[in-house]
């Protein structure tokens, strides 16, 4: 919603809201309008900043607001019924005294902070998780692209024998389907398997001359991916 529109309607709302009590409410004593202007004012600002904000943000890869939704439209809900619902009966026939009347309001605001902490609590959860979650694929999204790009390199590489070639295409498929993990080891090793997929594409241009180097730090990757692929395994 544009915010210019939404600022109109929440100031309109609001001028109406007053100007109906003022008038209709006219025999309240002045404390009780006031504290019912003020909790109808709550009502509707919440029921417009929900419609204004959007659920659910598409740039937000965390879906921090999606975690969550659910408890704060729940809240929000029922704090609205509750409020206007206890405001209705507390002002129809015999008026209950202010003091009371705000000691509720008072606890129904309560029970709304503690659903609005409750859904920032959720979000900030998902963005924890989501911070992990990307922390354990970096690493290996990052070894896969090395070797991937290694396996690329040397199939075009003229002198490069075949079982270099198979063997480092098999290296790729291994990391394929390896599962992203969060401990220091596997980070460690995703990250000498990158190290030396950058050494092995300097050498291969000069094969014949890097092959016995070439060729150990083969062995060291095979190593390395062979360990990498059973780390964190259940």
């Amino acid at each position: 919603m544009n915010k210019t529109f939404y600022y109109i309607l929440a100031a309109a709302g609001e001028a109406l809201i007053i100007a109906a009590f003022l008038v209709f409410g006219g025999e309240m004593p002045e404390n009780i309008l006031t504290l019912n202007i003020v909790v109808a004012s709550i009502v509707f600002q919440l029921a417009v900043f929900t419609i204004a904000t959007p659920a659910v943000s598409l740039d937000d890869p965390a879906g921090r607001q999606a975690a969550g939704i659910g408890i704060r439209w729940y809240v929000k809900g029922l704090y609205a019924f509750a409020a206007l619902g206890a405001m209705l009966l507390m002002n129809t026939g015999s008026i209950v005294a202010f003091r009371y009347q705000l000691i509720v309001q008072l606890v129904l605001l309560f029970v709304l902070a503690c659903g609005i902490f409750a859904g920032i609590t959720s979000s900030a959860k998902a963005a924890r998780v989501h911070a992990a979650e990307s922390q354990r694929q970096g690493g290996i999204d990052e070894a896969r692209r090395a070797v991937r790009a290694l396996a690329e390199q040397t199939a075009h590489a003229e002198g490069v024998s075949a079982d270099v070639k198979a063997r480092i295409d098999k290296l790729a498929e291994t990391l394929r389907y390896t599962s992203p993990c969060l401990s220091t080891e596997a980070a460690d090793t995703e990250r000498r398997i990158v190290e030396i997929a950058g050494d092995m594409r300097r050498a291969i241009p000069a094969y014949t001359l890097n092959e016995k180097n070439i060729a150990a730090l083969l062995d060291e990757m095979e190593m390395l991916c062979n360990r990498r692929s059973r780390a964190c395994l259940a």
